[in-house]
C-alpha cells in the first residue's frame, strides 16, 4: 500500500515536471530563434555598412560576443533535456549490461547536476562581483545584464540533469530506419510474388523440361 503510494506521488511530480519542462523547452526555442535572427541581421548589417560605406554599428560586435555566449547556454541548457542531446563518453554504458546501464547513466546525470551547480554559484558570484563594480560594457550596458546567463544556464542545466537523475531518462528514439529483410527470407503472408521472367521469342525449351505452373504453351507447340 505504502509502495503504491509513492509510486503514484512520484508519477504525479514526474508529469508536473515533464509539463514544466516542456514549457520551459518551448520559451528557450523561440527564444534561440529570435536572438539567432537578430545576431544575423546586425552581423550582416554591419559588414555591409563597413564595406560599403565605410562606417559600422557602435559596440556592435561586443553585443555579438554576449549573444553568442547567451546563444551557448540556451542551447545547451535545451539539450541537456529528455534523452539528452550532450555529447558524452559512452563506452562504459556500451559495455555493461542493459539493467546496469541506466543506473550507470542516472549517476553519470547526477555527477553532472553537481558539476552545473557549482558553475552557477561561481556564475553567481562573478554577476555579483560586476555588480559591485558598477562595470559596463562599451560604456553603455551594465555587465551584470548580460551575465545573468551563466547562473541561469547552468542552473536550469543542473535541475534537468538532477530531474534525469531522479526521474530517469526516455529510451532512444531509433534514427535509423528498420532493416530489411534479406533477398532469401520468407514473404509476409499476403505478399505478392515476383512475377516470373519471360523467355525471350523463339527460344526452345530443352526436351522433356517442365513449365512452370499457368504458364501459356509457345505458339505453334501443341501437339499435331
Amino acid at each position: 500500500m505504502t509502495d503504491n503510494m509513492e509510486g503514484e506521488s512520484r508519477s504525479a511530480l514526474q508529469k508536473r515536471w515533464d509539463a514544466f519542462d516542456a514549457g520551459l523547452a518551448r520559451a528557450e526555442g523561440v527564444f534561440i530563434v529570435l536572438l539567432l535572427g537578430v545576431m544575423v541581421g546586425l552581423g550582416f548589417l554591419q559588414v555591409v555598412l563597413r564595406n560599403i560605406f565605410h562606417t559600422g554599428i557602435f559596440s556592435a560586435d561586443l553585443l555579438l560576443r554576449q549573444g553568442l555566449l547567451w546563444l551557448a547556454l540556451a542551447g545547451a541548457s535545451l539539450a541537456s533535456r529528455g534523452e539528452g542531446r550532450h555529447i558524452d563518453i559512452d563506452i562504459l554504458s556500451r559495455m555493461l549490461p542493459a539493467r546496469w546501464a541506466k543506473w550507470t547513466r542516472r549517476l553519470t546525470d547526477l555527477f553532472a547536476a553537481g558539476v552545473c551547480t557549482l558553475l552557477a554559484y561561481a556564475g553567481w558570484l562573478f554577476m555579483a562581483e560586476e555588480w559591485a563594480a558598477g562595470s559596463r560594457i562599451a560604456g553603455l550596458f551594465p555587465a551584470w545584464g548580460f551575465q545573468l546567463v551563466l547562473p541561469a544556464g547552468f542552473g536550469l542545466m543542473g535541475l534537468r540533469f538532477l530531474a534525469a537523475a531522479w526521474f530517469g531518462r526516455p529510451p532512444p528514439a531509433e534514427d535509423l530506419p528498420p532493416k530489411f529483410a534479406s533477398l532469401g527470407a520468407a514473404q509476409p503472408p499476403g505478399a505478392a510474388e515476383p512475377p516470373g521472367e519471360a523467355q525471350p521469342p523463339g527460344e526452345a525449351q530443352p526436351p522433356g523440361a517442365a513449365q512452370p505452373p499457368g504458364a501459356a504453351p509457345p505458339p505453334g507447340g501443341g501437339e499435331g
